[in-house]
């Protein structure tokens, strides 16, 4: 499925392939569009963006019934990005909507580090971008979106932001908390690792993409 070609889809839209292998028979694949990756990190194991960014991208067995003969078959799925948007934003799934012993949902609080920079590897990426030399897969971190407290129900989110100022250009991060703004560290913005909840990151622009 095309994107439409607006300028919302020109710069948070891309495509997920999902690549399904089938002992003995063809792969099937299908494209995906897209605005945002959610990521798990509910797994134990799960401790940064890119640990997230593997496990969804990773190879996962996945069950299927044959059409004709009922059986089921073992089959191996694979997402991979089909595209690159030019601001690719995360969402961690910060919600469990599984319900514990008392019949309510949770959040998870646990620490999920972001890099500064994101680099897209090579391997998370179909083969179909993989030629150009000039996709740019290096992101560098925007804007940090934070949940504030211990439930689902409740809470209260803020916003850090990279600002471009003054000449020559300097980076600055601005912290937005309802009516109140004010600067904040670069390292502060860094360090919400339990409260983060949605990442944006832009995708740095190449010499060649300029020419």
């Amino acid at each position: 499925m095309e994107l439409e070609n607006s300028v919302i889809n020109r710069m948070f839209g891309f495509q997920v392939r999902s690549t399904v292998e089938k002992r003995g028979a063809q792969n099937s694949a299908t494209l995906e569009p897209s605005f945002h990756l959610s990521l798990d990190v509910g797994p134990h194991w799960i401790h940064s963006v890119s640990d997230a960014l593997s496990f969804f991208l990773s190879r996962e067995a996945v069950g299927l019934r044959c059409s004709k003969s009922g059986a089921n078959l073992h089959a191996l799925k694979t997402n991979t990005l089909e595209s690159l948007p030019a601001y690719l934003v995360i969402q961690l799934k910060r919600f469990d909507v599984a319900l514990d012993a008392h019949q309510v949902a949770r959040k998870l609080s646990k620490e999920i580090t972001y890099p500064s920079v994101l680099i897209m590897d090579r391997s998370q990426l179909s083969s179909e971008i993989l030629a150009p030399a000039k996709q740019q897969r290096s992101y560098d971190l925007v804007s940090v979106i934070s949940h504030l407290g211990g439930t689902v129900s409740s809470g209260h989110y803020t916003c850090d932001v990279r600002h471009t100022v003054g000449m020559p250009p300097q980076q600055q991060w601005i912290h937005f908390d309802d009516s109140r703004v004010s600067p904040i560290m670069h390292s502060t913005v860094l360090s919400s690792c339990a409260a983060a909840y949605v990442l944006v990151y832009k995708r740095r622009v190449c010499e060649e993409e300029k020419s």
